[in-house]
């Protein structure tokens, strides 16, 4: 866990952790949409609950097919609305279209976040406003969300995020043209890329070498905790530390 710390300090993000008692994912938005002020009274992880139950039982032909075990989708919002009770996939997707959020998954291992929802309905493109609209979870263990902000994000109010999106999405490019070009998994390209500082042409040349051991070789050989830049076109760009997290 403090390899993933690392890399998502290196991507300008910490973790807010929030308690494993089932609400985590809720108490997680939560953090994100109102912070700590006091400002969202009312608006804590029981109320996102109902709000979630509540889209899904409207739209239920949405969110019934992905009901599992054949239950109906009837007896699942009753469980769903209990405190305690994991919320997943479907409470997401639902929190996201009745709050117009687009969030951001982050996973340990994952060269790039899982994005759910678009975010219709954010602050004017005009403005500088970047809160509320995205939202940055954590989810370890395949079982608990916790809360992503800025380093210098206190937690005061809505969480508020630079957009670090284009920086993942860079980075995420680099890393797929490698694994690409060299025929290997992404995260053997962002350990390659680490190993030849940053050079993307070096990485792709790098992994052929290694051919078909490419995967298991540079698992082995990854050392947690490099860092590089990316070296593109002549200009050095910051590579995110985010492939600390691979080993984990």
């Amino acid at each position: 866990m403090r390899a993933c710390r690392a890399a998502l300090r290196e991507r300008g993000l910490r973790v807010v952790d929030v308690a494993e008692d089932g609400d985590c994912l809720f108490a997680s938005l939560a953090d994100q949409l109102y912070g700590t002020d006091g400002a969202g009274e009312g608006l804590d992880a029981a109320s996102l609950r109902a709000d979630a139950t509540r889209y899904m039982e409207a739209n239920e032909g949405d969110f019934a097919p992905f009901v599992e075990d054949d239950e109906a989708i009837g007896d699942y919002l009753r469980r769903m609305r209990q405190a305690g009770c994991w919320g997943g996939n479907m409470e997401l997707t639902s929190l996201s279209r009745c709050h117009q959020l687009e969030i951001h998954i982050y996973q340990p291992g994952e060269v790039k976040p899982w994005i759910i929802g678009d975010g219709n309905g954010s602050a004017d493109d005009d403005t500088d406003d970047v809160s509320v609209r995205i939202a940055k979870l954590l989810y370890v263990n395949g079982d608990h969300y916790q809360s992503l902000r800025e380093l210098d994000d206190d937690g005061g109010g809505p969480a508020r995020h630079k957009e670090t999106a284009e920086a993942d999405e860079a980075y995420a490019a680099v890393v797929s043209e490698v694994a690409e070009r060299g025929c290997v998994w992404e995260r053997t390209a962002a350990a390659a890329l680490v190993e030849c500082g940053g050079d993307v042409e070096a990485a792709v040349d790098y992994v052929r070498a290694l051919g078909d051991g490419a995967d298991e070789a540079l698992a082995a050989e990854f050392r947690e905790g490099a860092r590089a830049t990316i070296t593109r076109d002549g200009e050095a760009v910051a590579l995110g530390a985010a492939v600390d997290a691979l080993r984990i």
